[in-house]
């Protein structure tokens, strides 16, 4: 896994991804990317997710701190711009799945 940075754009302190589960390929069955529920980083992301951040606005939002997990959470079950962003990054890997795993 790639080395933890901390800049200004990534979250600071402790942050927990609430989107789904991903795990793309490249054409060789290498694994180019992986992120899964609930994933939990200290002081910076890996690069990889904090590349991914900076190039999908939705995927961004789904890192909230740690303290406010539980009610980000049961926003997750309602209309909320949350949920919205969840529900597009969802989409967005199902299609790339479809696509043959590329970014």
């Amino acid at each position: 896994m790639a080395k933890n940075i901390k800049d200004a754009k990534t979250p600071a302190g402790q942050v927990i991804y609430l989107g789904p589960s991903m795990q793309e390929r490249d054409a060789s069955g290498q694994t180019t990317f992986q992120i899964g529920y609930a994933a939990t980083y200290k002081n910076g992301v890996p690069a990889d997710v904090a590349a991914r951040m900076e190039a999908d606005a939705d995927f961004k939002r789904l890192f909230v701190p740690v303290e406010s997990a539980p009610k980000a959470m049961a926003d997750l079950g309602k209309d909320t711009p949350l949920a919205a962003a969840r529900a597009a990054v969802a989409k967005a890997y199902v299609a790339r799945q479809k696509a043959g795993g590329k970014k």
